[in-house]
């Protein structure tokens, strides 16, 4: 009876035990499906400590299902494996620093690169073009740049700038760039020979061009309608400048010609409201009609004594000209050359000029009182100064039956306003100004010392014999110490002080049979240090 009641309970434990045996074996099998997201999560948790719990060191191991879930979540595979995660774990950790560094230096080199990017590349011919994402237009390689680059560009309003690399040989064809929007400056190399007809023509941002000593053609209207330009220094390699280059570029404030060129040509500088002054190298013979027609602010020209021809309207429309020196191997001005420029207060023509004065040459000039023409001039053609308002004097070389005048309409010199007089010498154009010119003191404390003319007066276009002589100096006790000669020489005696001394001389142009004589009053200094 006891035995059966043991027995009993016995099995009555049992059954127990199975009851609670079956719902942990469950549980133990629902645990991979369940817990897959908090696996994925140990897992980064683990790779961020770079460790790994060992199996061993926790007496626990991990069931099959739990490592073929962490094997397809992870990769690489041997991580699944407990007896290589012992061994591996730590080279594993080790490894993943770097990897994740390696991941962020390839962004920071991006970047950079980005800054820098090859946006668009081509090859047309032998010529290699290259655009950032800058907008830095990189041209190489030799040969000709025409227009099939600007055509090949699908990004052509995005190029600010233009360099050219290498030294193979190129020539910049015509309408290479032309209605480049966007393009401000460009750098133009040696290894370039000529820029052809338009080649920036209407680019009408571009600011700055720098040509370098070698090329030897700017065409026909090659900068025309670049309106932002304000300057520019062409290199004396350049041996032509075409018709209408620089046509309306309205900020243009200076321009070096080169001194090779022989013509300014058509309408070269039409246009340019601001420039302001221009400087005509020697050589040039001829500036061609049109060349600087609108320059509303043109006050001072140069022009060289080579000069022979000065084409129609010209200067028509410099509203700034007070004076223009017109040198007397021009023979030939064309009609409505001076037309407009109405700051023009008087004007010598020259000597040899042919026997016509234009028609229409002074139309405009509403500020001009005083004109010399030469006995050269036979005919003075009608309206040669029509609407000369202030015209009140015009002075002829040669006798009053040598002139012929069709005054027919010739409002002007009908009026009676104009007093004409005969047999008149040319006005002398002498011009002087003074300069400063340093004596060492040391070498004056034993001997006098001696400035040439040309360190001290600067003139030109003196018309006969010229001679100076000393009217005072700033410090009167001192004049003693200085002395000129007829022909400008300064000696500065031995002994004198240091300072400044401002020297005030007369230097007189005697004339010739055709021109008047002048004497101008110059101050130069002297300064002894």
């Amino acid at each position: 009876m006891i035995h059966f009641k043991i027995t009993s309970a016995i099995l009555s434990a049992v059954m127990c035990v199975s009851m609670l045996a079956a719902p942990v074996s469950v549980l133990a099998d629902e645990t991979p499906a369940t817990s897959e997201t908090q696996t994925e999560a140990a897992e980064k948790q683990e790779t961020a400590e770079t460790q790994k719990p060992d199996p061993k060191e926790t007496g626990k191991e991990e069931p099959e299902v739990s490592e073929k879930k962490e094997t397809e979540a992870t990769e690489p595979a041997e991580e699944a494996k407990p007896s290589e995660t012992e061994e591996k774990a730590p080279e594993e950790s080790e490894k993943q620093e770097p990897a994740e560094a390696e991941e962020k230096e390839p962004e920071v080199k991006d970047k950079v690169k980005a800054s820098n990017a090859i946006i668009e590349q081509g090859t047309l011919n032998k010529i290699k073009w290259e655009l950032s994402d800058k907008g830095v237009l990189t041209i190489s390689g030799s040969g000709n740049i025409n227009d099939d680059v600007a055509v090949s560009l699908s990004n052509k309003n995005s190029v600010k700038s233009i360099v050219f690399s290498g030294n193979g040989k190129m020539t910049i064809g015509a309408l290479a760039f032309w209605s480049f929007e966007k393009l401000k400056s460009v750098k133009i190399p040696s290894n370039v020979e000529s820029i052809d007809d338009s080649a920036f023509k209407s680019c009408s941002a571009l600011e700055t061009v720098e040509i370098a000593n070698g090329i030897t053609t700017i065409a026909d209207e090659a900068f025309c309608l670049c309106k932002s330009l304000s300057s520019i220094s062409i290199p004396d390699s350049v041996t032509k400048i075409g018709d209408r280059a620089f046509y309306s570029c309205e900020k243009l404030t200076s321009v070096k010609l080169p001194s090779k060129i022989t013509k300014i040509g058509f309408g070269t500088f039409v246009g340019c409201k601001s420039l302001t002054k221009i400087t005509i190298p020697s050589g040039v013979k001829e500036i061609s009609a049109d060349a600087f027609k609108g320059c509303s602010k043109l006050g001072s020209v140069s022009i060289p004594d080579t000069m022979t021809v000065i084409g129609q309207a010209a200067f028509s429309g410099c509203s700034s000209l007070k004076s223009i020196y017109l040198p007397d191997n021009i023979t030939t001005i064309y009609a409505y050359a001076f037309e407009d420029c109405t700051s023009l207060e008087s004007v010598s023509l020259p000597l040899k000029l042919e026997t016509l004065v234009a028609a229409h040459l002074f139309v405009g000039c509403t500020n001009l009182k005083k004109v010399y023409i030469p006995a050269s001039v036979e005919i003075l053609a009608e309206n040669a100064f029509e609407d000369c308002d202030s015209l009140k004097e015009l002075n002829y070389g040669g006798n009053k039956t040598d002139l012929t005048t069709n005054s027919s309409g010739n409002d002007v010199l009908n009026s009676g306003k104009v007093t004409w007089n005969f047999n008149v010498k040319k006005d002398n154009n002498m011009t002087a100004s003074g300069k400063t010119a340093v004596v060492k003191y040391k070498k004056l404390k034993k001997k006098k010392q001696k400035v040439s003319r040309s360190g001290v007066i600067s003139i030109s276009h003196p018309e006969g014999n010229v001679t100076y002589k000393l009217v005072s100096v700033s410090k009167k006790k001192f004049k003693k110490y200085f002395k000129i000669s007829s022909t400008g020489t300064v000696t500065v005696k031995k002994r004198l002080k240091k300072g400044t001394y401002k020297i005030k001389c007369k230097v007189t142009a005697a004339g010739t049979a055709d021109y008047k004589p002048v004497t101008k009053t110059v101050t130069f200094k002297i300064k002894v240090k």
